[in-house]
């Protein structure tokens, strides 16, 4: 009988690391398994291609961020994780242009699983919210840029619409889902993520 490392997950190459954990490579989340020096010591394929397309590449066996500031919420994230003796927390990544992103970092000892956002959940979103309520691709790209938590002021920047369109938007949005405050609207698009991605 051939026995399966436990975690701690020994370093070992990305695609041996898939082929040891099939449960972690089938999952529909996007996971790197990550030691407290930033070295990946596992992950799936939608770990790898969601972490280069929102924070940065995996250059050899290490992350490597593209701003620093992010590097430096996954350590904070860390630490508090070991000095607070927590399972988990959520980190804020300063992403790009695009506003904050959140994973889940769970673990602790030498090892720890950053949970990214899969893209076909946004994708999800976005086509059940033009189905289901008639939102225009517009109004669409707006709610998931205030879902993600910027303001209308740094959406209309990051969609290159003036203020008063992307207040027209809501408007029109708020309509469409019979909602009065963005705070009605973020807590429908979480309850409406959850439902499309089933």
């Amino acid at each position: 009988m051939t026995h399966q490392p436990q975690a701690p997950w020994p370093h070992i190459p990305i695609s041996a690391a898939w082929a040891l954990a099939p449960p972690l490579t089938q999952t529909s989340s996007a996971m790197l398994v990550v030691d407290g020096g930033d070295r990946v010591l596992g992950g799936n394929p939608a770990g790898v291609a969601q972490f280069g397309a929102l924070l940065g590449a995996i250059e050899g066996d290490r992350l490597a961020f593209r701003d620093a500031a992010c590097a430096e919420a996954l350590a904070t994230a860390r630490r508090r994780l070991r000095q607070d003796r927590i399972h988990e927390v959520i980190v804020r990544f300063d992403a790009d242009a695009g506003g904050p992103l959140f994973a889940l970092l769970s673990g602790g000892g030498d090892s720890y699983a950053l949970l990214l956002p899969p893209p076909a959940r946004t994708e999800a979103l976005a086509s059940a919210l033009i189905s289901s309520f008639g939102l225009t691709r517009a109004e669409t790209r707006l709610a998931l840029k205030l879902q993600g938590g910027l303001s209308l002021a740094e959406c209309g920047r990051d969609l290159d619409i003036s203020v008063n369109t992307a207040r027209n938007q809501l408007r029109a949005i708020f309509e469409k889902l019979g909602l009065r405050r963005q705070s009605e609207l973020a807590r429908t698009l979480a309850q409406l993520a959850a439902l499309a991605n089933g």
